[in-house]
């Protein structure tokens, strides 16, 4: 149920529903209308402080009720920047998801270095241990120092997850349970977290 399509179908106000309708609308031969029962309230997430605090419950509602209202979209107002290198069409899937979220994608260094401390910008970073480089050096230094120098958090380091959790919740979650695995990443991630 954790699909790009399913995220974008929420993200789009279709409605998702029970594989149970279909059964009975082939049993009648007919098509039935929906009852709330069959039509998903939320969608199951994978991080636990999204559950504990029921920040997932009723996401699928809550987006529909975004959206009737016209409401900005959960990553309105939020730039993102992809780091590292993404299997397949992972990286492709995912910065379409996060544009139907709201969010503007950023496709160089040089772009996300002019929007730290001005604009929230979050860079999400796969999720492969690998000790090559994963953010360019002098964006690790600017991160850094806009970590370390900015009051507000408006810069946020996350694993590709933090993508699909705040499309679950409906709403921009915080990078609490999304440390990602590369160490230089993660220190970034860290410093975020003791703001």
């Amino acid at each position: 149920l954790r699909t790009v399509k399913v995220m974008r179908a929420s993200l789009a106000g279709i409605r998702i529903v029970s594989p149970t309708w279909l059964y009975e609308c082939e049993e009648k031969a007919a098509v039935e209308s929906l009852s709330p029962r069959l039509v998903a309230r939320s969608l199951p997430t994978k991080a636990d402080p999204a559950t504990f605090c029921g920040d997932s419950k009723h996401g699928v509602a809550r987006m529909a009720a975004v959206l009737t209202k016209k409401a900005p979209l959960p990553l309105h107002n939020h730039f993102l920047f992809f780091c590292g290198a993404f299997e397949g069409s992972h990286r492709k899937d995912l910065q379409l998801l996060a544009r139907e979220a709201g969010a503007k994608v950023l496709t160089n260094a040089s772009a996300v270095t002019k929007k730290l401390g001005k604009a929230k910008v979050i860079l999400v970073c796969h999720d492969v241990p690998t000790t090559g480089t994963l953010i360019p050096p002098s964006l690790l230094e600017a991160v850094r120092t806009s970590l370390t120098t900015t009051k507000t958090k408006t810069t946020m380091v996350v694993n590709s997850q933090w993508i699909f959790e705040s499309v679950t919740c409906a709403k921009v979650i915080s990078s609490n349970a999304f440390a990602p695995v590369n160490v230089k990443a993660r220190e970034l991630w860290q410093l975020g977290q003791e703001l």
